[in-house]
């Protein structure tokens, strides 16, 4: 097979002359699994990847049809540029070392979806079956010192196994594993706090006191995380906050879908939302992050899943074999920045009178200290992202699966 080479990861600033126009990838259902039934139909007790139902319980089969398939898939160290790289046989032990009720498993799946168009999904593992998801239009933060807020959209809750999945179709796109590995809860404060710079996991075998699955579970109701993400690709104690505004807020997937006459009435630019009360917490995102709008989703889940299948995921927000007891629902919009505290950085007045985030440590008043923080990356798309296990692009893993006439959508630009 041709392997078309393209220029490594890049961590230097993406000029931009403009912003991304408005897109739909929070609009519409960005991670729904295979067909369960139609055409292709599943293909017999051990099915293409590309068939699994990402949430079905038989995570151990999974695991080992997934393994044998990436392993067949990785690309030679030549050919994955600056990419770090996880080992097939430690990615295996990272799942099984999770695969358990205080399992702390996270992964980002960067997804070129035809009609959303590239986001990345979050990922985090609150059960031994389950994960909480949130779709980033514009992939994690990496500048501390640009704007670094994202909108982060609630989507159905998924099985444990598909965080396993690196795959492709024609009417889903490709998905790769942008980064993996576990995560960390911390204590949500305001205030300049000094950073918590323990980024020690957990192994599986020897849950805490207060496991990180409970954490989250209890930080997810407090509508207030901050989460350590020890991945691959991400630098080390690369912190983030997220943070859900408003309760009840009309529009947002948050209930009902009942707005009052008064919010009826109201003009559209007087509908941002209103900064959050805590000083440390998240502004609201630019204007350049269009919210998602509620009632939007149902062609494309109605396109990907059966009559029986849709109404009882549309009931329970979660996917055949997870289980929504965190209390998600589909399409809340929450607020998501860089803990830069968390992260190891201070603030700092630059020459020009300007408040800028610089890295801990490092020598000061004669001593010297370990550097914190990191340098400043950017996620540049499909074009450019490879995944942190095969080292394929997107397109990589159209070809291996053999989708033919793909068409990307067009428009996507990194924000840096």
């Amino acid at each position: 097979m041709k392997r078309s080479r393209t220029s490594p990861l890049s961590h230097s600033p993406h000029s931009e002359s403009n912003r991304a126009p408005h897109l739909s990838s929070l609009q519409k259902s960005v991670s729904p699994p295979p067909k369960r039934r139609g055409a292709n139909g599943q293909d017999g007790d051990n099915p293409h990847p590309s068939k699994i139902t990402p949430s079905d319980p038989k995570t151990s089969e999974y695991l080992d049809t997934w393994s044998m398939k990436l392993r067949k898939s990785i690309l030679p160290a030549s050919e994955q540029g600056s990419t770090p790289h996880l080992p097939i046989d430690q990615w295996v032990d990272l799942y099984r070392r999770h695969a358990h009720s205080n399992g702390h498993h996270f992964v980002i799946h960067q997804h070129d979806h035809p009609v959303a168009g590239p986001h990345y999904d979050l990922r985090l593992q609150f059960s031994d079956s389950s994960t909480v998801c949130w779709a980033i239009m514009y992939g994690l933060p990496g500048d501390p010192n640009q704007d670094n807020r994202r909108n982060a959209t609630e989507t159905r809750i998924h099985g444990l196994s598909y965080n396993l999945a690196e795959t492709a179709s024609l009417g889903q796109g490709s998905v790769i594993i942008w980064d993996t590995g576990d995560f960390q809860i911390l204590p949500y404060r305001t205030g300049q706090d000094q950073p918590d710079t323990d980024d020690t996991s957990s192994d599986g075998g020897h849950a805490p006191a207060i496991s990180e699955s409970s954490k989250l579970r209890d930080a997810f109701q407090r509508r207030k995380i901050k989460v350590r993400l020890n991945g691959i690709r991400l630098p080390k104690n690369y912190t983030i906050s997220l943070v859900r505004q408003n309760k009840h807020k009309p529009g947002t997937g948050t209930g009902t879908g009942k707005t009052s006459l008064k919010n009826r009435r109201r003009p559209a630019a007087r509908m941002s939302p209103s900064p959050p009360t805590d000083p440390d917490s998240m502004s609201p995102p630019s204007p350049r992050d269009p919210e998602p709008k509620r009632g939007e989703t149902t062609l494309q889940e109605e396109t990907d899943l059966s009559d029986g299948d849709d109404r009882e995921i549309r009931e329970t927000n979660a996917y055949p074999g997870s289980f929504n007891t965190i209390g998600s629902v589909h399409g809340r919009t929450w607020y998501l920045r860089i803990d830069t505290v968390g992260s190891g950085f201070r603030r700092v007045k630059s020459r020009d009178g300007k408040q800028v985030w610089v890295r801990n440590g490092g020598a000061t008043h004669g001593a010297t200290r370990s550097i914190q923080g990191f340098e400043p990356f950017y996620v540049l798309g499909p074009e450019v992202e490879r995944s942190v296990v095969t080292g394929r692009l997107g397109k990589d893993v159209l070809d291996d699966e053999g989708v033919q006439d793909f068409v990307p959508r067009r428009g996507w630009v990194p924000k840096a």
